[in-house]
């Protein structure tokens, strides 16, 4: 996928990758509103909604939250139980389906994942230019590394993320973290973007990215 810096004059093709830092719907109704736009626009009337980051038992509160937040947008939300069955046959994505990465533990969303053949359907699904929402560890997950999250969640094996948006994301970002940006961003050589809970980052499908909500800060590797 070819990311490109936004700029004046830069032609913007339609939205595809929506990255929330992990607010409440209140502070992510700005994103979400742009999410809604895309969602309409494209026509996409399933949406299969991973909360993997979050415990099995938390499941049916997550889909009950989904609902009342997402659920008038889709005419289907699948939540698959169990990655490891036979889902990902049964319900592959196609390019009108939407991909919802919930958020919680960041490494325990990439091992499920993993481990089903999930992360090589997302990243298939995003060339086939498929809308996913990353929210939180979800935002996390789709950038290159997930070392960007709290050092509790390394435990996927790997710290790779699935390589979607051309940068390490902080999710929950505040000031206090400036610092930890650069260190990040001059640590992997890549960029690093903080989104607050109350913003958001569009990611295009020609490779832009834009605020959405509260501009976020982004720290360049030092070279």
């Amino acid at each position: 996928m070819n990311f490109l810096a936004d700029g004046p004059g830069a032609r913007v093709i339609s939205d595809q990758i929506f990255l929330s830092g992990g607010g409440t719907k209140k502070q992510a109704i700005a994103l979400d509103r742009r999410f809604a736009e895309a969602v309409r626009a494209s026509g996409c009337v399933r949406c299969i909604y991973l909360p993997h980051a979050q415990p099995v038992d938390r499941f049916a509160s997550c889909r009950n939250w989904f609902r009342k937040t997402y659920g008038l947008l889709f005419e289907d939300v699948l939540l698959p139980l169990d990655l490891d069955d036979a889902w990902l046959d049964d319900i592959r994505p196609v390019a009108s389906d939407v991909i919802y990465l919930g958020g919680g533990c960041t490494g325990d969303l990439l091992t499920a994942l993993r481990s089903s053949g999930w992360d090589q359907a997302i990243v298939e699904h995003a060339r086939a230019g498929g809308l996913i929402y990353g929210f939180s560890a979800g935002a996390i997950a789709l950038g290159p590394s997930i070392e960007s999250a709290p050092e509790s969640e390394w435990n996927a094996g790997s710290h790779d993320g699935l390589g979607l948006v051309p940068a390490m994301i902080v999710a929950h970002y505040e000031a206090r973290s400036a610092s930890r940006l650069r260190q990040l961003a001059t640590l992997h050589q890549v960029a690093v973007w903080g989104i607050p809970e109350d913003g958001g980052v569009i990611v295009t499908r020609d490779g832009h990215a834009r605020s959405v909500g509260v501009d976020w800060p982004v720290a360049h590797p030092e070279r």
